[in-house]
């Protein structure tokens, strides 16, 4: 994720929320595979409460410790919301091999950590291996969101390599599509949401 401003994330933030929530229920599994300050992981945990878990990954430290806080203060159950400090793509070695095809939905809101050092951003490898695992992971009728950020350095490289991904989906196993403002000055953050067959 970005500090862009409300306005550039007006359609992809709340887009994304709503395809989760008419997706989710309490008892679900799901995967914040990029944690940042904890709105997803948080958003997520209302969604699939009581009983679902929340897996939620971050390379950053201080990402985990900003999940950890908000999920506190929103008092959370520990067990809602299993934290990791560890690389988006590394999730399937971490997680109990018995959850693979059983993730309800996975998102990813790519970027940098709000607030936080900007050079330190997702890349296109480890996301594109992250979204390639999660796609696996899900189990069928599964929702993979991606909030993608194409304004800031490294961004649109990013962007366009996920977007090249999900449109090389096999239609018979996965369907696409996307969101984007259209009439903005610079590149806006789109939401990217694949449908596993």
């Amino acid at each position: 994720m970005t500090d862009l401003p409300p306005a550039s994330i007006l359609l992809a933030i709340p887009f994304a929320q709503a395809v989760l929530r008419d997706h989710l229920k309490p008892g679900d599994l799901t995967l914040d595979a990029t944690a940042g300050n904890g709105h997803d992981s948080l958003f997520l945990a209302s969604l699939t409460s009581p009983g679902g878990t929340v897996f939620a990954f971050d390379i950053q430290s201080a990402a985990i410790t900003a999940t950890q806080s908000l999920l506190q203060h929103h008092a959370v159950p520990p067990e809602s919301v299993q934290l990791f400090c560890a690389s988006h793509e590394t999730f399937p070695s971490l997680l109990p091999q018995s959850i693979r095809g059983h993730l309800a939905a996975a998102i990813f809101n790519l970027g940098y950590l709000p607030g936080s050092d900007k050079s330190c951003i997702t890349s296109t490898d480890s996301t594109l291996a992250a979204i390639s695992s999660a796609l696996d992971w899900l189990q069928p009728g599964g929702l993979l969101v991606a909030v993608l950020y194409p304004g800031h350095p490294g961004g649109l490289d990013e962007s366009i390599a996920v977007r090249a991904f999900a449109s090389s989906l096999p239609r018979q196993s996965a369907h696409a599509v996307e969101l984007s403002a259209l009439n903005t000055a610079t590149p806006a953050p789109s939401t990217l949401v694949i449908r596993k067959s």
